[in-house]
């Protein structure tokens, strides 16, 4: 039996008197190990991609939050241009 008819053979119902050929307990079990194996493997795969989106987040916050808080610097420092503006004219306006 080939990995792929393994495979296929295990997922199937077996009744008495089926037309297939009845597999063996050995084949049965071979196909069911490689298809653990292979949902094992894609779920690796998946936590591989969610820990690479969970980083990739994470920049992103840290870069939006850097942004953000050179931003309110730079507001900052335009009030106190205008403060000091201000107090030079005599606060007018």
């Amino acid at each position: 039996m080939s990995e792929q008819n393994a495979r296929t053979a295990s997922k199937r119902e077996w009744t008495v008197g089926s037309f297939y050929e009845a597999p063996t307990l050995a084949g049965i079990n071979t196909g069911s190990f490689q298809r653990i194996a292979d949902a094992c493997e894609l779920m690796a795969k998946k936590h591989a991609t969610l820990i690479e989106d969970k980083e990739m987040y994470e920049r992103w916050y840290r870069e939006g939050r850097d942004a953000n808080a050179k931003l309110q610097r730079r507001v900052a420092a335009y009030k106190g241009v205008i403060t000091r503006l201000k107090a030079r004219n005599g606060g007018s306006r």
